[in-house]
């Protein structure tokens, strides 16, 4: 039980899935950046498997994620907002009509999930995620395009309280604006709109409201 197949190889999607109760995009992205560290090896047609050689990669993954959990979320967004905006560029540049179609029909999902009631705010996560996911998938430098995943996957917990914040439908918008620039094969227009600003927002006022409790606390002290 819990065990690895001596031969390395993982279970299957399907089974990893329910294994650690999750949907299947966050752990294909898992398995993406895991692959490319150097972790896993993803055998087309025959499976995924662990490294016999993956205990530096390891490592140093290891290391990397200690330090994001003593990282502020402020820090943690400055790190997404680089690595984004230098795909965004990126993306614009080297741009095809079908790269457009993916990301308009990855934005057109969240815009649809925002405008039904029924909704419920990991489903609107999940959608918005799968947006930055599929620019980090367009990427022509695969390790921006890794590094932006597993930065994002990091942040995934402020981008829901951002959206529980700001809504879905704002988020779309600002989406929009990215994929323009990108349609308009505009570099620095596509950096620039690659700010989230629902987040950046979200980010000022919870500080905000931070701030302010330390200070009330100073004063009845």
């Amino acid at each position: 039980e819990g065990a690895l197949d001596p031969s390395g190889r993982l279970p299957n999607e399907g089974e990893l899935c329910a294994a650690v109760g999750v949907s299947r995009t966050p752990v294909r992205e898992a398995v993406k950046v895991l692959e490319t560290v150097g972790v896993l090896e993803v055998r087309r047609g025959v499976g995924t498997f662990r490294r016999a050689d993956n205990s530096v990669a390891l490592g140093q993954l290891l290391m990397f994620q200690r330090q994001t959990e003593q990282t502020s979320p402020k820090k943690l967004y400055e790190a997404r907002l680089m690595v984004e905006s230098a795909a965004a560029r990126l993306v614009a540049e080297s741009r095809s009509h079908q790269d457009l179609e993916r990301l308009r029909e990855a934005n057109h999902r969240l815009e649809a999930l925002a405008s039904q009631e029924d909704t419920t705010l990991d489903e609107l996560t999940e959608a918005d995620l799968h947006f930055h996911y599929t620019l980090y998938d367009l990427c022509p430098n695969e390790l921006i395009g890794t590094l932006g995943r597993f930065v994002t996957a990091l942040f995934a917990p402020w981008v829901k309280k951002s959206l529980a914040r700001g809504g879905g439908q704002r988020a779309a918008r600002n989406h929009e604006m990215l994929i323009g620039m990108i349609e308009l094969k505009n570099p620095g227009g596509a950096s620039e709109a690659a700010v989230d600003r629902v987040v950046e927002e979200g980010l000022d006022y919870w500080q905000a409201t931070l701030d302010s409790k330390g200070e009330s606390a100073n004063d009845d002290s």
